[in-house]
């Protein structure tokens, strides 16, 4: 495969014929330009446009080295009015959305493709409280439709309770006997914990950065479709059905953390969708708590907001082939050398004229 740089020599050397003058740099930076041009129209026209929805068929060496997360704190630049640069111009916008599944890692998590103009509309939606993610999850052969998917949230006291009653009591989940944070607040300056060995709740000073976090979340799904103690469709386990709705602990404890830097207020009322929310204690709170306590002014960091970035979805840019040196290895897709090399010929070359006196049958 040769670099970019010597692959436009031999290009401008047939245009030449043999011979490239000594001033021709700027012919060879030219043609360099036109081949990242035509490369990535080709390869947008392939492996982008023709593609649908959940493809990853793409060829790795079209894709960027870097990969990220977008995540809720993403999702927060991008409300407060600021932009998310994303360091490699992607060569071409993916149909449906701009977002495409392109890689799957060793865990069998979808990278995704994303044009950098959509990454904000994309993390826009995210942010949103959108229910009604449906998607059918199978338990060896029997499928159970899943629905109203909630994001991870960091679940209220008695969501908390119940996973050191129905989990850690049964030695189910991998807990630490110490103390976790829950989402509710019990002053403005202090918020409840549970101690996991005793299940005793206390509360703490929420700047405390020692308290462990489990985030949890919700779903539907028909009655019967799990049991306490059950693996659910996000790895971690189930520690509570209220009738179709069932609680889902995160299979991974997060780092400790503080509950959040605004540790002198009360998060008291607050706007959750179109209604106005106290923070809460029950069953049910923990995902509006968490949106509660990273809408304060002035949140910067919390455990509510590590249990929301634990939904982070992953992206990997395709590269510009602007983004390879002239002296890197300049990759053409096996089937494109010819048309690209072709169109090259054609700006360059231009077509004989043919006499009009030799016109056959109307043609040049």
């Amino acid at each position: 495969m040769a670099t970019k740089k010597k692959l436009a020599e031999q290009v401008l050397l047939k245009l030449s014929g043999g011979m490239v003058k000594p001033d021709s740099q700027t012919d060879i930076r030219e043609i360099m330009a036109d081949l990242d041009w035509l490369r990535d129209e080709y390869v947008k026209k392939n492996y982008f446009l023709n593609k649908n929805f959940g493809s990853n068929v793409i060829d790795q060496e079209y894709l960027g080295e870097y990969s990220a997360d977008l995540t809720r704190s993403d999702q927060l630049v991008m409300l407060h009015g600021d932009s998310f640069e994303l360091p490699h111009k992607p060569i071409a916008l993916p149909r449906n959305e701009g977002i495409q599944a392109v890689y799957e890692d060793i865990s069998g998590k979808h990278y995704l493709i994303i044009d950098g103009a959509q990454a904000g509309i994309y993390r826009g939606k995210r942010a949103l409280d959108v229910p009604d993610r449906s998607y059918v999850y199978f338990t060896g052969g029997t499928g159970h439709i899943i629905s109203n998917v909630s994001e991870w949230f960091l679940p209220s006291i008695d969501e908390l309770s119940a996973i050191q009653e129905n989990l850690y009591e049964a030695g189910i989940g991998n807990l630490y006997w110490g103390d976790y944070w829950s989402s509710s607040e019990s002053t403005a300056n202090f918020a409840y914990e549970i101690t996991m060995f005793s299940g005793s709740i206390s509360d703490s000073g929420k700047s405390s950065p020692l308290n462990r976090v489990r985030p949890v979340r919700s779903f539907e799904s028909m009655v019967g479709s799990y049991s306490i103690g059950d693996i659910g469709p996000g790895g971690g386990w189930i520690f509570l059905i209220d009738d179709n709705t069932h609680y889902e602990m995160h299979p991974e404890d997060l780092d400790a953390q503080i509950w959040s830097n605004v540790d002198d207020e009360e998060v008291g009322i607050f706007a959750f969708g179109s209604s106005y929310i106290k923070n809460g204690e029950e069953i049910g709170d923990g995902k509006a708590n968490t949106i509660g306590i990273i809408s304060q002014t002035g949140h910067t960091e919390s455990a509510a907001l590590n249990c929301l970035n634990t939904n982070s979805v992953k992206i990997r840019m395709a590269a510009s082939s602007e983004s390879i040196g002239e002296d890197e290895e300049f990759p053409l897709p096996p089937d494109a050398t010819s048309e690209i090399l072709d169109r090259l010929f054609e700006k360059y070359i231009p077509k004989k004229q043919i006499p009009h006196d030799e016109v056959e049958d109307g043609q040049k």
